[in-house]
């Protein structure tokens, strides 16, 4: 169950490149029994974030746990890509490959150089930097950790990646499309610097670099703004072209709404206490005949106790 018993290494069953790697950095597991989009911890909408355990009184201090009620009570899976990772990244060596798109063979030689992603890597694009480039690409090399900046990668990466949480099985194939575009644009462009000088310079290395983590950001930056109008306070706009707005309704999923107590019992008919958890033993008394019948009583008894009173006041 936890691995203690695994291989150390294992022959793979296929070729692995650097796109291989970066799919699996990105991973939660999905697909499998420890998918972290699915079940009442993903919450209504799948976010695979498992926060870090800690005492939380300071938060909720009529509902918190210690930091030793957290860590030896109980745990969540741990995530490939985990919400606090600063920085993944894929070193490839220096390569030499042929071209598929001519019947002779062209070779290219590809310079080693890191893929490199700031953020979690699920939502982040991967951009080269090289270790014959005289400095690496600003917005890898720019930011702070207290201060939100528009140059920085992380931050542009960061922001998409906890608005989309919200909605995460909503939002996040709109986050997957931008994000391996961006990948793919980059690939693109770097074979056909090499297309057009097999051996690049430092200097045209650095040049090419910059000019990819800038446009990597602009993306993202556009990216976010974009989910701020499309995907919020429960609702996806499709079609952002139509004369009227027409959103789709997102509600919740049928299980969420199952594991919440969210659908009447049979029992109970079309009456819901909302803000208790009311044990199935006491539907009955939920019974709106029941009730009705309760108040009749309540009130006739109270006419009683006030004629009574009255009639002793007279008395008196």
């Amino acid at each position: 169950e936890w691995g203690y018993d695994f291989a150390i290494e294992l022959p793979p069953g296929q070729t692995f490149g650097s796109t291989s790697i970066m799919k699996a950095l990105r991973d939660h597991y999905e697909g499998t029994k420890y998918d972290m989009t699915q079940g009442p911890a993903s919450g209504p909408f799948g976010d695979p974030a498992r926060f870090d355990p800690a005492d939380n009184s300071a938060i909720f201090p009529h509902d918190y746990v210690t930091a030793t009620q957290a860590n030896d009570g109980g745990r969540f899976e741990r995530a490939i890509s985990i919400f606090r990772c600063s920085y993944s990244f894929v070193s490839q060596p220096a390569l030499f490959h042929t071209t598929d798109n001519t019947q002779e063979k062209d070779y290219l030689n590809t310079p080693p150089a890191f893929w490199t992603a700031q953020y979690a890597p699920h939502s982040a694009s991967y951009v080269l930097i090289f270790p014959q480039a005289d400095h690496i690409p600003p917005s890898l090399a720019t930011g702070s950790l207290h201060q939100v900046d528009s140059i920085s990668q992380y931050w542009a990466h960061a922001l998409v990646g906890n608005w989309a949480a919200r909605f995460y099985l909503i939002a996040q194939p709109l986050v997957v499309e931008v994000r391996d575009d961006v990948d793919k644009q980059t690939r693109a462009d770097f074979r056909d610097l090499l297309l057009r000088n097999k051996t690049p310079n430092q200097n045209e290395l650095a040049t090419f670099a910059d000019a990819a983590a800038a446009a990597a950001v602009d993306r993202w930056w556009k990216l976010f703004w974009d989910l701020c109008a499309r995907v919020k306070d429960g609702q996806r706009l499709d079609d952002r072209g139509a004369e009227k707005l027409n959103p789709t309704r997102i509600f919740y999923r049928a299980s969420w709404l199952q594991q919440t107590g969210f659908f009447f019992n049979p029992q109970q008919g079309a009456h819901m206490n909302l803000f208790t958890n009311i044990p199935s033993q006491y539907y009955d008394l939920l019974n709106p005949r029941l009730q009705l019948a309760l108040a009749f009583l309540a009130g006739m008894l109270f006419t009683i106790i006030l004629l009574r009173c009255c009639c002793g006041c007279r008395a008196a």
